[in-house]
């Protein structure tokens, strides 16, 4: 019966039949020879019969031994190649990914759906944080202010603009009063329930955007300043107060309805995000496709 025979020892036989050398066939399995001989010899004494003729640096099949392998061969050879293609059938590739924690949660992971129903064998690790790693051994993309010292180009390294932002204020619709369409932007934030500027870890943005616009500012309050920008807009989303934020990230929240831009002058962000990739990266095509559809969805999108 089938259960008799170790698939071990029909494996030795095999790669002996088919290279004609016990030490070959020792190495192709990664067995010391004395091993593959223990099986072959196993084999023979289930069979009862000898399967090989030694002699002094020659192996030969006996008409037994040629007669199974020419029964077990295929069979053998099918097996690997339903293995095979099983294997790659369930092979996942992968890349790597860093950004800001709030471009992560804000901009990315709402649509990084879409390329994983595209590319369901392409897994994609983002490490959100704003350490800078490192594109050579750290992680494969990097998305960063075109403003960071580390985004350079070079021979060896491209840089593909994603966003070319403006900036403004928003707030809930629940702190934003009625008023006119000729109404001076000079009042209107002082109008607010809650005339309260939240701050990201960039605690000079409302210094800058108010001089810019011309707005006095001197009898607002100014509120908490958060970590990121993330966190910032969940604060103005709560009507805790208003925030200055970034024409790609509001997107979803104006889809929503959870925050509303304020009448207030647009202004140039004060960086763009770029995506960074070494060239060498880039020839692999899990990465190009990744490139390629951040692109797509960076041309679609508000920013």
């Amino acid at each position: 019966m089938l259960r008799n025979y170790s698939l071990d020892s029909l494996l030795a036989f095999e790669a002996i039949g088919r290279l004609h050398s016990f030490s070959k066939a020792a190495s192709e399995l990664g067995l010391s020879q004395p091993t593959i001989s223990y099986r072959v010899s196993k084999l023979e004494t289930t069979m009862h019969t000898v399967l090989f003729e030694r002699g002094s640096g020659s192996v030969r099949m006996t008409p037994s031994g040629q007669r199974l392998y020419a029964k077990i061969q295929p069979v053998l050879d099918s097996l690997s190649k339903a293995l095979e293609s099983e294997v790659n059938t369930t092979r996942v590739e992968q890349i790597s990914l860093t950004s800001s924690p709030a471009f992560a949660s804000i901009w990315l992971l709402p649509r990084l759906h879409d390329f994983q129903d595209t590319y369901p064998d392409i897994e994609v690790s983002i490490v959100a944080t704003d350490r800078v790693l490192d594109l050579t051994h750290e992680v494969d993309l990097a998305i960063r202010p075109n403003t960071h010292s580390r985004t350079r180009s070079g021979p060896n390294m491209m840089i593909v603009p994603l966003f070319s932002d403006q900036q403004f204020a928003v707030c809930s619709p629940s702190i934003l009063p009625q008023h006119d369409t000729g109404e001076d932007p000079s009042t209107i934030l002082n109008r607010l329930t809650k005339p309260v500027l939240l701050h990201d870890e960039f605690t000079t943005g409302w210094q800058n955007y108010l001089t810019d616009i011309g707005y006095d500012a001197s009898e607002l309050k100014n509120g908490p300043i958060f970590s990121n920008a993330d966190l910032t807009l969940r604060a103005a989303v709560s009507g805790m107060g208003v925030t200055l934020t970034r024409s790609s990230y509001a997107e979803e929240y104006f889809r929503s309805g959870a925050l509303v831009k304020l009448p207030l002058p647009e202004v140039k962000a004060e960086f763009d995000n770029v995506l960074l990739c070494r060239k060498a990266t880039y020839a692999h095509k899990p990465v190009r496709r990744f490139v390629d559809w951040l692109q797509r969805m960076t041309a679609n999108s508000v920013g």
